[in-house]
């Protein structure tokens, strides 16, 4: 069973052709990354619906920004696999980042005269050679751009991370907010701040705070709370936080290596970035831009000779002659 292949578009073909033994581990790696990711997506979708719930007190709203949610991360998190998604060995990098090069390193004579039958067997001898003479990976060298290029997208997985730990942990610890609003809505001492009955001095920002608290926590029948029992999003965030101290810097750290782990693996684990299926898969792209390579120089030797065999001065008197 190939789960990779409905989320990552994994080419089976290229899978099939290792041995047996690397085939079943290539084949149990993707579909276990693949659940991962469909845990992460679910997740997003999960905590969009709470969100939702918190920010618009309505099931269908909540219901639609989940999807939405879990589209977008579907989206964001994919792109950043894809693009994580490279081989560790710095010979078959080389070859696909300066293709130029290598082509001109291995250029015949014979290529600008070679039958489309002759074309597919030199493609095939080729890609042999690849694959025995990058049996073993080559360490890749470290470029500059690479600190940049992780650092974003560490980033933006953590950024995701961090908003569906929050919802997540809204929807866990419902009933402690709860519990907390509700004192914060009978206490007496903002009811006396709003009503002007307390001892203190207050000013007008203070009772105004006062009152505004108390009108998000306080149902409203035509929009009943149906999750956290507040109408205020920044609010409930700052309860959430309090409710949880340091223990939100735990979920919160949870979450984000739980984001991170796929990416990680993909980038690090011999499995993924050493695996038989990357390697194939850029065996064969490295084959099929040498075919037409080949092909392009084929083509343009011979318009080189329709060119050359053109005689121009005929032309031209004739030309003058038509004139």
């Amino acid at each position: 069973m190939n789960l990779g292949k409905y989320i990552f578009g994994i080419r089976e073909e290229y899978i099939l052709r290792l041995e047996q033994e690397k085939r079943e581990e290539q084949f149990l790696s993707y579909n276990i990354l693949a659940a991962m990711f469909f845990v992460l997506v679910a997740l997003a979708s999960l905590s969009g619906f709470c969100f939702g719930l918190v920010l618009f007190q309505s099931w269908i709203i909540s219901f639609i920004l989940g999807i939405s949610f879990a589209s977008i991360s579907f989206i964001l998190l994919l792109l950043v696999l894809f693009l994580n998604m490279n081989t560790n060995d710095g010979a078959l990098q080389g070859k696909m980042n300066d293709f130029e090069a290598y082509y001109q390193s291995i250029k015949e004579k014979r290529f600008e005269s070679v039958t489309d039958e002759e074309a597919l067997t030199i493609i095939s001898e080729h890609e042999q050679s690849l694959r025995t003479s990058n049996a073993e990976p080559q360490k890749p060298e470290f470029h500059i751009s690479q600190l940049f290029i992780t650092s974003t997208k560490i980033v933006l997985v953590l950024v995701i991370s961090f908003i569906v730990a929050n919802g997540i942990e809204m929807l866990m610890f419902q009933g402690k907010m709860n519990d907390a609003l509700l004192i914060i809505k009978n206490s007496n001492e903002i009811k006396k701040v709003v009503s002007g009955t307390t001892d203190l001095q207050v000013n007008y920002d203070i009772k105004t705070n006062a009152q505004w608290t108390l009108n998000m926590l306080t149902e409203n029948p035509s929009e009943p709370f149906i999750l956290i029992n507040s109408y205020s999003f920044l609010l409930n965030f700052e309860i959430l936080n309090l409710c949880l101290g340091r223990w939100k810097i735990v979920f919160d750290l949870f979450f984000a290596i739980l984001f991170l782990i796929p990416f990680i693996l993909v980038k690090k684990s011999s499995r993924f970035a050493g695996g038989g299926y990357i390697k194939e898969l850029m065996f064969s792209h490295i084959s099929t831009t040498l075919l037409f390579r080949i092909l392009a120089d084929r083509k343009c030797a011979e318009i080189r000779k329709e060119l050359e065999a053109i005689d121009y001065d005929a032309l031209l008197i004739k030309g003058i002659e038509n004139e």
